[in-house]
C-alpha cells in the first residue's frame, strides 16, 4: 500500500515536471508567435466582419456568400471571418501568456542569485580562467590597506562591496545595478499585458464600422450601452479640383435619454465618452419617407440611405433599402444619380419596389412623386425630400488600459536592461610578506563591457597609489 502511494506521488510529480518543461520551452514560445502571426495575416487577407453581433448572419448571407460561395459555411465554422475573436487566436494568445509566465518563473533563481551577488570567496583558479582576469603586484601597502583602498574606490563609483576575510586573504565581491535584471521581468510582464489587452479587446470589445445616422435622426448605438446619437447637421467641403477637403458631423450624444455631450466629429477627431469612441468614416445621400399601413398606422418615419449605385435599363441610379417592421417585406427605393435617370425617373421622384424577403420576388413596383402620397401593396408611401447621412465607426476598447500599461512597463524594462547593465567583479588581496601583496581581479563579462573598463580603472588607481607611496618612502 505504501509502495503504491509512493508510485502515485512519483507519477504525479513526473506529470507536473512534463507540463512545466512544456510551458517553459522557448520552442513553444516561437511556435505560438508564428501561429499568432499567421492568424493575424489571415485576418488581414480575409475580409473580417466588424459589425454588430446580431447582424453577423445577415452579413454572411449577403456579403460573404457573394464572394466565397460554397466555401462560406466552412469558413464561418472555422471562424475565419472573425479571426481575432476565434478560439484559435484566443487559445494561442492564452498559451503564450502562460508560456511567458512559466519562462519568467524558471529564470527567477538565476536572477535572484545575481541580485544577492553570489559567493564572495573564490579560488585562485577562478581568477585565472576566463578572459577578464588581471593580476597586480603591489609593494608599498599591507594587504589590509590595499583592501580598504579598493573598497573605497569601488564604493565611490556606486558599487555595493562585500568583503570577507579568509585566513590572511581579503576577498571582494562588488556589484552595481544588480536590480536592473528585474527589467527582464518588466519586459516579460509588458508582453503579457499586450497579449491580455488584445485578448480582452477581442472578447469584450465592441466595434461597428457601419453605424449610420441621417440628419435630424437619432440612432441607438447598441452593445447594451444605452447610448444614442443624434446627427444635427453634416457638412462636406471640397478643393477646387473636386477632392475632399473636410467633412464633419455636429452630433449630440445621449446616455439613457439624457444629453451628455455635444461635439463636432471629423476625421482624426473622434468623440469619446466613457470607453466608446465615435470616428467619422463616411457620408452619403438619403431620402426621407413616411410609410403607413392600411390602417393608417405609421410604420416608418425616417430615411433610406442611398448607398448603392446601380445600372437599371441603361440608367445611372442610386438605391437603398430597408426592412419593413412587422412584415415579411423589404422596400427598395431608386432615384436619379446626377441627372442619370433619363425619362424614367425625374427630379423629385422615386421608383419603389416592394420585395418578399423569403423569395426575393418583387411584389409591387411603382413611382412616388415627392409630396404626393402613393399607395403600393396596401402601404401609403410619402416621399418627403432629400437629406444626408453620416457614417461612423464606433469602438469600445476595454483593453486599451492594458496596452498603455504594457507600453510603460516595456519602456521601463528596456531602459533598465540597456542603460543600467549589471556590473560584477571579484577580487582577492593576498599578502606576500616582504614582497607586499598580490591582487587578483576578474569580471564575468566580455572585454568590451563597461565593467571591464571599471576594473582597468581600479587597477590603474591602486598601481598609482602604490607608486606614489614608494616615492614618498
Amino acid at each position: 500500500m505504501e509502495e503504491n502511494k509512493i508510485q502515485t506521488s512519483k507519477s504525479n510529480s513526473d506529470i507536473i515536471d512534463r507540463v512545466w518543461h512544456f510551458f517553459s520551452s522557448i520552442k513553444l514560445a516561437f511556435i505560438l508567435i508564428i501561429v499568432i502571426a499567421l492568424l493575424s495575416l489571415s485576418g488581414a487577407l480575409i475580409m473580417q466582419y466588424t459589425g454588430a453581433p446580431d447582424s453577423y448572419q445577415t452579413w454572411l448571407e449577403n456579403v460573404a456568400q457573394s464572394k466565397f460561395g460554397l466555401w462560406t459555411p466552412i469558413m464561418a465554422l472555422l471562424q475565419l471571418f472573425r479571426i481575432f475573436h476565434s478560439i484559435w487566436f484566443l487559445g494561442a494568445g492564452t498559451l503564450l501568456v502562460i508560456n511567458i509566465l512559466v519562462c519568467s518563473l524558471a529564470r527567477l533563481k538565476s536572477i535572484t542569485q545575481v541580485i544577492r551577488g553570489g559567493h564572495i570567496v573564490q579560488t585562485e583558479s577562478y581568477y585565472q580562467s576566463g578572459g577578464s582576469g588581471v593580476e597586480v603586484s603591489l609593494k608599498s601597502d599591507s594587504a589590509e590597506a590595499v583592501s580598504n583602498l579598493m573598497k573605497e574606490k569601488l564604493q565611490t563609483r556606486g558599487y555595493r562591496v562585500r568583503v570577507e576575510k579568509a585566513g590572511d586573504n581579503f576577498h571582494f565581491a562588488a556589484d552595481k545595478n544588480r536590480y536592473s535584471r528585474l527589467g527582464t521581468y518588466l519586459t516579460h510582464f509588458s508582453l503579457i499585458l499586450f497579449i491580455l489587452g488584445f485578448l480582452v479587446s477581442a472578447v469584450l470589445g465592441y466595434r461597428n464600422e457601419a453605424f449610420t445616422v441621417g440628419v435630424g435622426g437619432v440612432e441607438n448605438v447598441g452593445d447594451n450601452s444605452r447610448l444614442s446619437l443624434k446627427l444635427l447637421s453634416f457638412t462636406d467641403e471640397y478643393y477646387p479640383d473636386g477632392s475632399p477637403k473636410d467633412f464633419r458631423s455636429e452630433v449630440v450624444l445621449y446616455d439613457s435619454g439624457q444629453e451628455v455631450k455635444q461635439a463636432t466629429i471629423r476625421v482624426n477627431h473622434p468623440l469619446s465618452y466613457k470607453n466608446y469612441k465615435f470616428f467619422q468614416s463616411s457620408f452619403g445621400p438619403t431620402v426621407l419617407v413616411l410609410i403607413k399601413d392600411s390602417s393608417g398606422q405609421t410604420i416608418v418615419n425616417g430615411d433610406i440611405q442611398m448607398n448603392y449605385p446601380v445600372q437599371l435599363e441603361g440608367l445611372n441610379l442610386m438605391s437603398g433599402g430597408l426592412l419593413l417592421p412587422q412584415s415579411s417585406y423589404e422596400l427598395w427605393a431608386y432615384k436619379a444619380n446626377q441627372g442619370g435617370g433619363g425619362s424614367m425617373i425625374n427630379e423629385g421622384e422615386l421608383v419603389i419596389q416592394i420585395i418578399e424577403q423569403s423569395t426575393q420576388k418583387i411584389i409591387n413596383m411603382g413611382k412616388v412623386v415627392q409630396g404626393t402620397p402613393t399607395v403600393l401593396n396596401d402601404l401609403e408611401i410619402n416621399y418627403l425630400g432629400d437629406s444626408q447621412y453620416s457614417g461612423f465607426q464606433v469602438t469600445r476598447d476595454p483593453g486599451a488600459n492594458f496596452i498603455w500599461a504594457a507600453s510603460i512597463f516595456l519602456l521601463a524594462g528596456l531602459v533598465l536592461v540597456f542603460y543600467f547593465p549589471v556590473r560584477q567583479l571579484w577580487a582577492v588581496v593576498i599578502p606576500a610578506g616582504a614582497q607586499g601583496s598580490r591582487v587578483l581581479l576578474r569580471t564575468n563579462t566580455s572585454r568590451a563591457s563597461s565593467t571591464v573598463n571599471d576594473l582597468n580603472r581600479l587597477v590603474k588607481e591602486i598601481e598609482y597609489h602604490d607608486l606614489k607611496n614608494k616615492k614618498n618612502s
